[in-house]
């Protein structure tokens, strides 16, 4: 199956309010970013938002998918990108290696506090 390798960290997570938009995608395993990023939570609470500020947050820890490109349009459509969301290239560690993956940042970054900042999103089921 081809098809490009996405780094999920929030309501697209199994169990998550929206994985049943991932119907398609073969789950590669759990992850965590190689580097720290903000990871917050949106104002509603039922998702999050990832910061493309390298260096400033936590690491991350997430699902890793491999999605093909009929199916990744669909999500791109979910997460509004590039409105709301854009997405990027990051590293992703899982097991013992390191992949280079795409994930979905907040387009636009905004004022966070360092007690804000998150490792995870819990998701309670969906």
């Amino acid at each position: 199956m081809g098809g490009k390798l996405l780094f999920i960290y929030g309501s697209l997570k199994r169990g998550g309010q929206l994985h049943h938009y991932m119907k398609g995608a073969k789950f590669i395993g759990e992850g965590t970013t190689l580097q720290k990023y903000p990871l917050l939570l949106a104002p509603s609470g039922w998702y999050p938002y990832l910061l493309n500020l390298p260096g400033r947050g936590k690491r991350v820890k997430g699902e890793l998918y491999l999605v093909p490109l009929p199916l990744l349009r669909q999500l791109d459509r979910v997460e509004e990108t590039p409105f709301y969301y854009i997405r990027r290239p990051i590293l992703v560690k899982v097991g013992n290696r390191v992949v280079k993956a795409e994930t979905y940042f907040k387009r636009k970054p905004i004022p966070f506090t360092p007690d804000q900042l998150l490792d995870h999103f819990p998701v309670t089921g969906g």
